[in-house]
């Protein structure tokens, strides 16, 4: 009787243990395959029909390795791995991080209209803000609390209109009669409170109003300066005609009573430039009479 081969054989326990061709010895080692549900060594009657069925025993070894491929792959795709000897209920999952996910849903965020975050915004401030700003333009607390006629301040600036219409807006909204600068304060309040985004804008704003104004000041002054220079000159040329005007007179000779005439100095009296008795003939004091 022919004893089986030497090597590793399954013991039933889900290990093999190796077999020296005569005896089991005491070494052993995890299956490989499974539990193949054998806990001795192969009959010499097993092995002979083997070696008798050589082409037999290869075509089961290829339909039991394409088997455990079509299993792996199956398994892979699922993204499950099923070892043998496993029924569907020890399947082992695999966290495979390569494989693609559905994007998950977000739902779509409503956002505020900019018109709605700050009269959000206002509310929040009030009634602080509402006091301030009714204290700077002069006005009960009671007259601003609405949050309307504050974002108002906000839709102007962003509309990029001037701050002179922003101004006139904010004083008959609350029928105030403060002057521009304190009605450019409590807008600044408002927008630092309301739309705080705009707070640069307003300064800058602001800021270019104060050159323009500077400017025009400056040219005004620049026009007055010249209109005074104009009619300071005009008084001297009066001034200097007068005086040529006076020389003349002083030293004025009429030959008679036309040149005289002429000139518009008849009639002459005495002490009058020109007078002279040649042309008074009665002596009574008045010439060309």
């Amino acid at each position: 009787m022919n004893e089986p081969k030497a090597g590793w054989y399954p013991v039933g326990d889900g290990t093999t243990r190796y077999w020296d061709g005569t005896a089991w010895t005491e070494h052993s080692r995890p299956s490989i395959g499974g539990d193949l549900t054998r806990s001795d060594p192969p009959t010499p009657a097993l092995a002979q029909w083997v070696r008798n069925h050589k082409l037999a025993t290869a075509l089961a070894a290829v339909l039991v390795v394409g088997s455990c491929g079509a299993l792996v792959n199956s398994g892979a795709d699922s993204g499950t791995l099923r070892t043998a000897g496993e029924s569907s209920s020890d399947i082992i999952a695999i966290d495979d991080e390569d494989q693609p996910t559905e994007p998950a849903q977000v739902e779509p965020v409503n956002e505020m209209s900019p018109v709605q975050q700050w009269s959000a915004n206002a509310d929040a401030s009030s009634p602080a803000l509402a006091r301030t700003v009714a204290r700077r333009l002069g006005v009960r607390p009671r007259a601003v609390s609405s949050s309307a006629a504050l974002v108002r301040a906000c839709v102007l600036i962003s509309q990029d209109r001037p701050v002179t219409k922003r101004a006139t807006a904010m004083t008959t909204a609350f029928d105030s009669d403060a002057d521009f600068r304190t009605t450019m304060t409590a807008i600044a309040t408002t927008i630092r409170a309301t739309c705080p985004e705009f707070s640069q804008t307003h300064r800058e704003q602001l800021g270019e109003h104060r050159a323009a104004l500077r400017a025009a000041a400056e040219k005004r002054r620049r026009a007055e300066e010249r209109e005074q220079r104009r009619l300071q000159q005009e008084e001297e040329r009066r001034r200097l005609a007068e005086e040529r005007e006076r020389e003349s007179q002083m030293y004025a000779y009429y030959a008679n009573c036309d040149a005289a005439r002429a000139a518009g100095a008849a009639p002459v009296y005495t002490g009058d430039p020109g007078y002279g008795r040649h042309l008074d003939r009665d002596g009574d004091g008045v010439g060309c009479e």
